[in-house]
């Protein structure tokens, strides 16, 4: 190889240099060329103030920093999400959920529904209630008609709010159909019950049928300013067209005991009140018709015929002539008393008794007593 492209080669610390040639400066030299040159130079720049000195020092100066940086982030997040979600919710039929009742044609079915009401016609453990609401959007009278469409005995009644006895205002279980009619007001809700009994198979569909009406003498219900209708009476007392009693009376005081019993010819409605358990107010019913006749008899509360609203508990005691016990009628809190078809002959006489066998409240009753021909 020429002299030439040996000093010329590149050379470093992979790259080695023939014998007889140095690496300086990145490239092969002759041997003897660079000793001298370089022997010079390294001595001099190598010696003296320290070169060195302080390599190192601070060494390692610094090292760790930062060190943990960032640690934990994020821990614990979205915890709890959409607890408690559809809490409260009711069955519908019952109290927390009742039925949407409007006019018209409605049906129900209260077989799959749990017994959660008494009222005063339907009290028997196991019964089914279906529980519908309905607002008026006049003030009117209303007609309620269930129709059961399977063989089913059901129970009507009405209730003012969804609560137990003391807000329930009539209650019916002579049919089928059972037919209540009543005045309602505008905007004041109602709750209407259908009762399945227990003994019948418990419920089963029904037809549901609401009319309404403009309150008018002669509808079926006692309005405002009326104390009685025609189409209401079943007790023979005589009710004008214009829903007044023709004949009506007050209790006489005393009259608890049969020699002080109060004396009342032909039909009429007395209005009276009985106090604390024991008290009684007696009327001494004669017949002066001159034919054999029958008697009615119903005690409701004061001012709500047909109604005995609760905590109203009233009994009638039924005599005759000699002053013995033909019938004792109580059918609990709530419960009107009442008698039908009880013989009274040619000059015949006969005994009504009203006691409250509730509490020591004083009970304000009006007695209906209706003489009629058989």
């Amino acid at each position: 190889m020429l002299e030439a492209e040996l000093r010329d080669k590149a050379c470093d610390d992979t790259h080695w240099c023939v014998d007889g040639y140095a690496c300086v400066d990145g490239r092969c030299v002759a041997g003897g060329e660079g000793e001298g040159e370089g022997e010079g130079e390294g001595e001099g720049e190598g010696e003296g103030e320290g070169e060195g000195e302080g390599e190192g020092e601070g060494e390692g100066e610094g090292e760790g920093e930062g060190e943990g940086e960032g640690e934990g982030e994020g821990e614990g997040e979205g915890e709890g999400e959409g607890e408690g979600e559809g809490e409260g919710e009711g069955e519908v039929g019952t109290c927390a959920a009742p039925l949407l009742a409007q006019l018209g044609v409605q049906f129900g079915d209260a077989s799959s529904l749990p017994d959660s009401l008494t009222g005063w016609c339907h009290s028997a453990a196991g019964d089914l209630d279906e529980v519908w609401r309905y607002v008026p959007a006049a003030t009117g009278t209303l007609r309620i008609e269930l129709s059961e469409l399977a063989g089913e005995d059901y129970a009507l009644s009405v209730r003012t709010s969804c609560d137990a006895v003391p807000a329930e205002l009539v209650c019916e279980d002579s049919g089928p159909p059972e037919v209540l009619t009543i005045g309602v007001s505008a905007a004041q809700p109602i709750f209407i019950v259908a009762t399945g009994y227990y003994l019948d198979g418990g419920g089963g569909p029904y037809q549901l049928l609401l009319t309404q009406s403009a309150p008018a003498c002669g509808d079926g219900a006692i309005n405002a300013g009326e104390q009685c209708d025609p189409a209401e009476v079943a007790t023979g007392a005589e009710c004008s067209t214009l829903c007044q009693w023709n004949a009506s009376r007050a209790e006489v005081e005393p009259n608890g005991a049969q020699a002080t019993a109060q004396h009342i010819d032909g039909s009429t409605v007395i209005f009276g009140a009985v106090g604390a358990i024991g008290d009684r107010d007696i009327f001494e019913l004669h017949n002066h018709s001159g034919r054999n006749q029958l008697v009615a008899a119903a005690a409701f509360g004061r001012g709500e015929a047909p109604f005995c609203p609760y905590p109203l508990e009233l009994a009638m005691v039924v005599r005759d002539g000699s002053f013995n016990v033909i019938d004792y009628v109580y059918g609990g809190v709530g419960r009107c008393p009442m008698v039908g078809d009880v013989a009274i002959g040619i000059d015949g006489l006969l005994y009504f008794e009203v006691l409250d066998e509730g509490d020591d409240d004083t009970a304000s009753y009006e007695l209906h007593l209706g003489l009629y021909d058989p």
